[in-house]
């Protein structure tokens, strides 16, 4: 069920033609708040410890970097761009209250922007 969900949101997302990591994030924050069953699905699927295949797994490619990297980095996007729907009372916490989304998903975009930017 997991594999299948991934599958249709890979398909769903509109990531094709992003060239650069912080719009990558920013269509990831508002696929995943239009979305939010997707991450309810990957939440209920940890809590029960199960995992995907390799073979079921994408394999992230970043120009100029090593896959090991570009894995870690990917991650690091998904993180930023999900926390604040699968987790809001964090969020709030965090933020000290409701964070406005637009606000949010702009905030999110630049800090992924300053994390992944070009080396000095």
């Amino acid at each position: 069920m997991l594999s299948v969900a991934l599958t249709e949101a890979a398909e769903l997302k509109p990531a094709a033609g992003l060239t650069d990591t912080a719009s990558y994030a920013a269509v990831t924050f508002d696929f995943h708040r239009s979305n939010p069953q997707l991450l309810r699905l990957l939440m209920w699927e940890s809590l029960q410890r199960r995992r995907i295949s390799p073979e079921a797994a994408q394999r992230p490619a970043a120009p100029g970097t090593d896959d090991e990297t570009a894995r870690f980095v990917l991650y690091g996007i998904l993180a930023l761009a999900t926390w604040a729907q699968a987790l809001p009372v964090a969020s709030s916490m965090v933020f000290g209250g409701t964070p406005d989304p637009q606000g949010l998903r702009e905030g999110i975009a630049n800090a992924v922007e300053a994390l992944v930017g070009p080396r000095q």
